[in-house]
């Protein structure tokens, strides 16, 4: 799993819980629960009994007075949700000729978070590497690839680089079928623990 991938599944998950407790406190309200159960509602929750409104009269005049206050982080939010829907919409996913134009759309979409993980899988399994991670930008048109690669204290560039352009980025040529891949590649060495000699 990719970065961006992470961070859209942490982001609908933190959104998911906090729409779930809501709900499950208005709905609390909404049956009595608090009463019958014998509960404490959270402090200043006005959902507490069924007749109870989230916005009563004064509320929505003090809001009034400060429009600004609840505007502001409601516009926002809805940039920031908008933001992220465009940029969910805006990712084609790669496309894969197939021979003789067997698929009616003439080629394969693939996604490129698994094209990135199947790089990432073949450059990890190199010699002299510790672990790798690959991003794949430029969309549909123009993908290219980015390669971290994290060698071992022992692990020559050289050799990596030259295993990885004949390994796994010439296997993802092949098996895609594309011209060419660019790609880029970026290393680091792993840290390792100096032993004491005695």
């Amino acid at each position: 799993m990719n970065t961006r991938t992470a961070i859209n599944r942490i982001l609908l998950a933190l959104v998911g819980l906090a729409l779930l407790a809501g709900g499950l406190l208005a709905l609390a309200g909404g049956l009595d629960l608090y009463r019958r159960w014998g509960l404490t509602p959270p402090g200043r929750w006005p959902w507490s009994a069924p007749d109870g409104v989230l916005l009563d009269s004064a509320a929505l005049s003090g809001l009034s007075d400060r429009f600004w206050w609840w505007l502001v982080p409601t516009v926002l939010l809805a940039l920031l949700a908008l933001w992220w829907l465009l940029g969910r919409s805006r990712r084609p996913d790669l496309e894969i000729p197939t021979p003789d134009g067997a698929s009616p759309a003439g080629g394969v979409t693939l996604d490129d978070s698994a094209l990135a993980d199947a790089i990432t899988a073949d450059t990890a399994r190199l010699p002299g590497v510790d672990h790798a991670r690959t991003r794949i930008v430029g969309g549909a048109r123009r993908p290219r690839a980015l390669v971290s690669v994290t060698l071992t204290p022992h692990g020559a560039p050289a050799s990596v680089l030259r295993q990885l352009w004949t390994g796994p980025l010439r296997r993802v040529v092949h098996s895609t079928g594309w011209d060419g891949l660019p790609a880029e590649a970026r290393f680091r060495v792993a840290r390792h623990r100096m032993r004491r000699a005695e």
